[in-house]
């Protein structure tokens, strides 16, 4: 069955992904900071329901990331808690491509660990605007970084509603 947009929520989610050897500070603190201020967050977990992070940290997602394909043209942000190596692995999974790209046909904001993570992967294949991507990486402190950017995706939600 073909799926539509209008098969996608109309309040915005911030997706972060979840997955084996990502970055559990920066799932964690990205979750909190955006759910703190109120927005619509669902970790999606891209090895299904169980996943380690760099440090051993395992966090339980919210959903399965087949489950999170139906929502992904309600994207207003996706996080990306990874190095190169796990987004050319996530890249394998035609699943989280399609997720992507529907998040990308939202106009979601991106956020990655560094400039280079979109621009050598597949990822660079999709049409992003270059406004629509973020960087965490050079940012002496994450926490600050996650609750300006919470507080400016909020903002932005609510003036768009």
């Amino acid at each position: 069955m073909a799926e539509s947009r209008s098969s996608s929520t109309s309040i915005p989610i911030v997706f972060v992904l979840w997955g084996d050897k990502f970055e559990e500070e920066t799932a964690s603190i990205f979750t909190t900071e955006m759910r703190r201020v109120g927005l619509r967050v669902k970790v999606v977990g891209v090895n299904g329901h169980s996943a380690s992070g760099m440090h051993g940290l395992a966090l339980r997602p919210d959903l399965a990331l087949g489950d999170a394909l139906s929502l992904a043209y309600g994207a207003a942000c996706v996080v990306l808690p990874c190095d190169l190596d796990m987004v050319k692995r996530l890249q394998e999974d035609p699943r989280a491509m399609s997720f992507l790209a529907k998040a990308v046909e939202s106009n979601a904001l991106f956020i990655v660990r560094r400039p280079h993570i979109i621009e050598e992967t597949d990822l660079a294949k999709l049409t992003f605007s270059p406004t629509n991507w973020l960087c965490y990486q050079g940012h002496d402190d994450l926490i600050t970084f996650a609750r300006n950017m919470a507080n400016q995706m909020f903002n932005l939600i609510n003036i768009n509603e």
